[in-house]
């Protein structure tokens, strides 16, 4: 299956994947269970992950290409702005890889476990893309990571839950009140 990127009405996501798929369209939408911390207490709220997306598939048996068909039953969706790309041209190999570690079903991802200490991932989705983590804020319980996609480096936030234990040296951790370790 070949991916091509709908740009669309950021927030409507959700609502424009259900549209396509009554088209009989197949779409993804990355998107997670992320940690929000409200009123003193951690709770747990959906977020799309690449706001203002959605990923069209078309079918290797149709020759991978994109059909006049299928661009106008896409354009047609109240809510979809545009195909980015002109013409419209289908992630890559490796884009297609990641998209499958973020959106590998209709269900949110679940965040990822990580050791406090050394900030080792020890399980969910970000175990294969350990290597895109940039940052590990510890505090708001968030990681950066950074992953070509759309034919340039995205930077997107992903939830995590930590587990005490371990020991070592880490990834970077933010420090928002830009104060070094000396003073």
């Amino acid at each position: 299956m070949r991916w091509y990127v709908l740009q669309v009405a950021s927030g409507q996501e959700v609502k424009i994947r259900n549209a396509l798929r009554r088209r009989q369209l197949p779409v993804k939408v990355p998107r997670e269970q992320c940690q929000i911390h409200r009123k003193g207490k951690w709770q747990t709220k959906l977020k799309t992950l690449m706001p203002g997306y959605v990923f069209l598939g078309v079918d290797a048996g149709s020759g991978s290409s994109l059909t006049d068909e299928i661009y106008y039953t896409a354009t047609s969706t109240p809510g979809v702005i545009r195909f980015l790309g002109t013409p419209p041209q289908p992630i890559t190999n490796v884009e297609a890889a990641h998209l499958a570690l973020l959106a590998p079903t209709d269900e949110p991802l679940h965040p990822s476990t990580v050791r406090r200490q050394d900030g080792e991932v020890l399980d969910g989705p970000l175990v294969q893309l350990r290597e895109h983590i940039t940052k590990i804020d510890r505090h708001r319980r968030r990681v950066k990571i950074s992953i070509p996609m759309l034919g340039e480096e995205k930077a997107f936030e992903m939830s995590i839950l930590l587990e005490d234990g371990g020991d070592g040296q880490g990834f970077e951790e933010d420090n928002p009140g830009g104060q070094g370790a000396g003073t």
